[in-house]
Order: C-alpha cells, then structure tokens, then sequence
C-alpha cells in the first residue's frame, strides 16, 4: 500500500512539474528549471517504470516477473535514481555561481545546462551500466519484491565497484554540495543590509539587490537537497553494512529503501511549498475562469410614436 501511494503521488507530482515547465514561458526560460525539469523527469521514470513493478510484487508475496525483467528494472531504477541525485550536483553550482560569482551567470544559458544534462546522464550511466557487465550485479533485494544491485555481494570486485560508487556518486555529492552552500550562506550573511541610515556602497546595493533576486531559488534548492541526501542516507549506509554482515534483518533494508522511494515523491511538495512563481503557475492552471456578467441595453421600438425606448437587461 505504501508503495503504490508513494508511485501515485510521485507520479501526479512530477507530471505537473513536467507540464508546466514545458508550457509556461516564465517557467521555461530558465536554465536553472531546466534542472529542475530533468530531476522531475528522472523521478517520474522511477515512478512509472519501477514501482508498478514493485507494487504487484508485494500484493503477491514473491517477485512476479523473471530474472531478466529483474536484471533491466534494477538498471533502471538506480539509473534514474542516480540521475535525479547526479543533478543535485550541477543545481548547486548553479546556485553558487548566481549568489557569489554573479559576474559568471552569463554562462549559465540553455545551450550550456543542455549541456550539462547531457554530462549528467553521461556520468550516471558510467556507473550504472557495469553491472550489466560483469562489474557487480542487478539481482533480488533481501525482501524479495524489488530489485537493485547486489549489495551483499563478498566478491573482491564487487566489493569494490560499491566502495567506488559511494563515494563518486554519494560522497562527492555531499562534498560539492557543502562548499557551495557554505559560501552562498557566508554570502548571505555578508549582504545583509546596513541600519537604514548608514552609508552603503553602490557595489554592495548591486549584490544585496541580486542575492534577493536569487535567494527564494536558493531556499528551494537548499531544502530539495538536503531532503534528497537525508533520504538516501539511510539506505545507502545499510546497503555498505551489507558487506560485512549480510545476515542483516529484513526489516531493516526494507525501511530504508522504502525512506528512499519517498525521494521521487517529495520533491515536487518542495517545489510548490518553496517556489512562488511555481504555484502561481499551478494555480492558475486549475484556476476556472470567472463568468462576467455583461450589462447591456435592451431597445424596444415604439411603433405609435415611431421612437425607442431603453430597458436595461443582465446577461
């Protein structure tokens, strides 16, 4: 049940971010939304390709599907995965260049976070096809209804493409995350605004004026971050425990990867909790028009004295 709420929820709120970035211009024209739409996107192909899948399966008890089904779901579902949290990457960069090298945001155009996606998918891949090779493996989760990548796997090299996937594709990402957010927050406080009555450079009413302009986005990325890690985390240290105790209770790898589902769903609750342009946008999709109501005069035509005469009806 939980699954199947997580997949339906996921599935609404990620299609309305797809939709509305892709049609409304305000939306649209921003590189950074481009990001945001990727992620969105990313999450999505979780919720559809994956947990369906992942449903059925546990009304059933057992796996319902063949070991090639679970080979090609497991590939999928990490590699989406790893695409929405590879993205977290180049939004906080973003974030850092907008607040503390403004005189750098010229190079942040479509053209560019095209670009950028395409490195993004390019890196995930990277990581998520060796198995499909040889390096580890995509097999059955302890619980029986999912499935991912081998990670209880004593093998030397498969022990090591996990050490390897932690930290190119965890610990990297906490790494860069933290020293952008550390000097967009240092920023912050040193753009804070002087008492109304002291002077104030023309420079530094430059930069308080942008940081305004940027910190509600900046707020949005710093919680769709942090919740993103936060919810991986649980999972992604079980998953490293596995290696040295693989007798691990299946309950304890079935809570975190259920903690972790939650990362496609709670992202677009964070869009429009955060986001003022985003709801605005939202609203008034769903927004009906209102019906107005028209006053205008009625003529009737005196056929004695040949003249008119005016009554006024609401339509």
């Amino acid at each position: 049940i939980l699954v199947f709420l997580i997949g339906v929820t996921a599935t609404i709120g990620n299609s309305l971010v797809v939709i509305l970035i892709l049609t409304d211009k305000t939306l649209k024209k921003s590189p950074h939304n481009l990001l945001l739409l990727n992620m969105a996107a990313s999450d999505l192909g979780i919720s559809i390709l994956g947990y369906p899948l992942t449903t059925a399966s546990n009304y059933a008890g057992r796996y319902l599907f063949s070991d090639y089904v679970c080979v090609i779901q497991g590939f999928w579902c990490f590699t989406f995965a790893q695409a929405s949290l590879n993205t977290t990457i180049p939004i906080s960069l973003y974030r850092y260049i907008a607040v503390c090298k403004p005189h750098l945001s010229y190079h942040l155009t479509k053209r560019a976070t095209v670009l950028v996606i395409l490195g993004v998918w390019i890196y995930t891949i990277a990581w998520t096809a060796p198995p499909l090779f040889g390096w580890s493996s995509y097999t059955y989760e302890p619980f029986g209804t999912s499935c991912s990548l081998d990670w209880g796997s004593p093998k030397p090299l498969d022990v090591s493409y996990i050490y390897i996937l932690f930290f190119s594709c965890y610990l990297l990402h906490i790494a860069i995350i933290s020293y952008c957010y550390y000097y967009v927050y240092k920023k912050s406080v040193n753009l804070k605004l002087h008492p109304v009555r002291a002077p104030i450079s023309y420079e530094h009413a430059v930069e308080y004026k942008n940081y305004r302009a940027e910190s509600k986005i900046t707020t949005m990325c710093v919680v769709m971050v942090v919740v993103l890690i936060i919810v991986w985390a649980p999972y992604t240290f079980v998953c490293l425990a596995l290696i040295y105790k693989p007798d691990i209770p299946v309950w304890w790898t079935t809570l975190p990867t259920m903690f972790a589902k939650l990362a496609s769903m709670l992202n677009p609750f964070i869009y429009a909790a955060t986001n003022s342009t985003f709801r605005a946008t939202l609203t008034a999709v769903f927004k009906r028009p209102r019906r107005e109501i028209v006053v205008r005069p009625k003529i009737e035509y005196n056929n004695q004295g040949g003249g008119t005469s005016q009554n006024t009806t609401e339509r």
